[in-house]
């Protein structure tokens, strides 16, 4: 049997009827108070209006099960009631979950063969049109139109490589010939 290690604990906000409830590995005297920022910035700036109760000790996983127990019977993320902003819906804590859950999303996120469907990619395509910041930009038939008739009558300079004799437009002879040319000796 693992020893215990953790425990449950439930804040009260004296000053507006408010709870927290959390875990900690660790000792109820090490100086640890809670890891929600709300709730933190009131003890940093009234620490008399707040009680502490322990719930129970165990072993991380327990306690971690218990306050899980504890948020979801409670809805306290969606309770104005409760500093809690989630009832611990991703077991972030427990690492071989974590490992599991990150695994998942990665699935899902197309990195080990996830196919979306026709309708998916559709919608994922029309959400992209026109958005000129994201990095899947792609260009509208009118903007294609527009630049393909820009480019239509521009011509480059044709020049000759002196080194390989070769002609061609400048702005793709200057890229890999002159002072680039393979067949130039120094």
């Amino acid at each position: 049997m693992a020893t215990p290690d953790s425990f449950t604990y439930c804040w009260s906000d004296l000053g507006t009827n408010k709870l927290y409830v959390g875990v900690h590995k660790g000792t109820p005297d090490d100086g640890y108070v809670c890891s929600s920022k709300p709730m933190l910035e009131e003890y940093t700036k009234r620490p008399n209006d707040f009680s502490r109760q322990i719930i129970a000790f165990g072993t991380f996983k327990e306690m971690y099960v218990l306050e899980t127990a504890i948020l979801k019977a409670a809805g306290a993320n969606a309770d104005p009631g409760y500093y809690n902003l989630s009832n611990n819906t991703f077991p972030f804590h427990d690492p071989s979950a974590h490992a599991e859950f990150m695994l998942g999303k990665q699935y899902k996120l197309g990195k080990t063969g996830y196919k979306h469907t026709t309708k998916a990619r559709r919608a994922i395509s029309d959400s992209l049109l026109g958005n000129k910041r994201g990095t899947g930009y792609r260009w509208s038939k009118d903007q294609k139109d527009s630049l393909s008739q820009r480019k239509l009558g521009l011509k480059h300079t044709e020049v000759t490589c002196p080194f390989c004799q070769k002609t061609g437009g400048s702005n793709v002879m200057l890229r890999w010939h002159f002072d680039k040319c393979k067949i130039r000796t120094v």
